[in-house]
C-alpha cells in the first residue's frame, strides 16, 4: 500500500490462475492480467502509482506497470524474476533465480538497466526485499553492490 492508500497483491490460486491487481478508492479495482501470461502477482507500489511484481511469462518476469497502463517488463531473462520492491525513484529489486537453491538479488531501472548485487559473503542465493528511496537494500544475506 502507498501513502494515497493504493494497494496492490494477487487473488485466485497461486499457480496458473493467480492475478495481479492494484485497488484504489478512486480507481476502484483494476486486474492486471497480461495477455497470455497466466499466474502475475504485484508485490509493491510507489507514491507515483508504479507498481511492480512478477508475471509467468515464459517461466517468471518482473514487471513495472505505470498508472497510464503501459507494462514494461525487466530483461532478466535466465530463470525465473522474484520482483519485491519499488522505491520512489522507480528502482526495482528482488530475486533472478537461475537455478534451484540459487540466485542473485538485483536492482533494476529504466535509465541503468539491470544491476546484481552479490552477498557479504558470496553465498551463492541471495534476495532482496525491499529498498527505500536512499537506494538502500535489504535482504538475505546481507548485499552490496556487485
Amino acid at each position: 500500500v502507498n501513502n494515497s492508500g493504493v494497494v496492490v497483491g494477487c487473488f485466485g490460486s497461486p499457480t496458473p490462475e493467480g492475478r495481479a491487481f492494484v485497488w484504489s478508492a478512486d480507481a476502484g479495482f483494476l486486474d492486471i492480467y497480461p495477455e497470455g501470461d497466466g499466474d502475475t502477482c504485484a508485490t509493491a507500489v510507489n507514491d507515483k502509482g508504479l507498481v511492480a511484481g512478477s508475471a509467468n511469462n515464459w517461466g517468471r518476469a518482473g514487471f513495472v506497470l505505470n498508472p497510464g497502463g503501459k507494462m514494461e517488463f525487466l530483461p532478466l531473462t535466465a530463470g525465473e524474476t522474484i520482483v519485491t520492491g519499488i522505491n520512489e525513484a522507480g528502482d526495482v529489486v528482488g530475486s533472478a533465480i537461475r537455478t534451484a537453491g540459487s540466485g542473485e538479488a538485483f536492482i533494476w531501472n529504466a535509465r541503468d538497466g539491470v544491476r546484481l548485487l552479490t552477498s557479504a559473503n558470496d553465498v551463492p542465493f541471495s534476495r532482496a526485499f525491499d529498498i527505500n528511496d536512499a537506494g538502500q537494500v535489504v535482504g538475505t544475506p546481507l548485499v552490496r553492490s556487485g
